[in-house]
């Protein structure tokens, strides 16, 4: 939540164009944005993010991506694949105060099957989640 308690949500977009109210994160690494939110990846993925086709997904939130690593058990990271880095990234959003927050991810990939893991605050939250093609999940947690 920002200060004045509105969800902080955001838009992962390579043109960052973005639904209203979203906020645009185009794979840079950690800093100050429009409106004073902070946030950002450990290192530049701005190789990474994705715009899928409109016609398979024309929901922008779920059309554009950015491909992050899969864990080390994952069966893409013992096959060589120049999309997809086989190590671990971060990705941060400096919270206006210490408390409590509730996040809410979705993951997939509107056009290529994936296997997703990831953890928010060290919680797992997917593990190794098989997706489909224009599959995708979501979760909440409490951190």
């Amino acid at each position: 939540m920002h200060p004045n308690n509105d969800p902080i949500k955001i838009c992962f977009s390579p043109e960052k164009k973005c639904p209203e109210g979203y906020n645009p994160d185009s794979g840079e690494t950690l800093k100050l944005h429009d409106g004073g939110l902070e946030y950002g990846w450990g290192k530049d993925m701005r190789s990474m993010v994705r715009s899928r086709d409109k016609n398979v997904q024309p929901d922008p939130l779920l059309a554009n991506c950015i491909l992050f690593a899969p864990n080390e058990n994952n069966p893409l990271c013992t096959k060589p694949n120049p999309d997809v880095p086989c190590s671990p990234v971060e990705w941060s959003y400096k919270v206006p105060e210490i408390g409590t927050y509730n996040v809410k991810i979705t993951t997939g990939d509107a056009e290529k099957k994936n296997v997703e893991s990831l953890a928010v605050n060290g919680k797992m939250i997917f593990d190794n989640l098989v997706l489909e093609p224009n599959q995708f999940d979501s979760a909440e947690i409490e951190v």
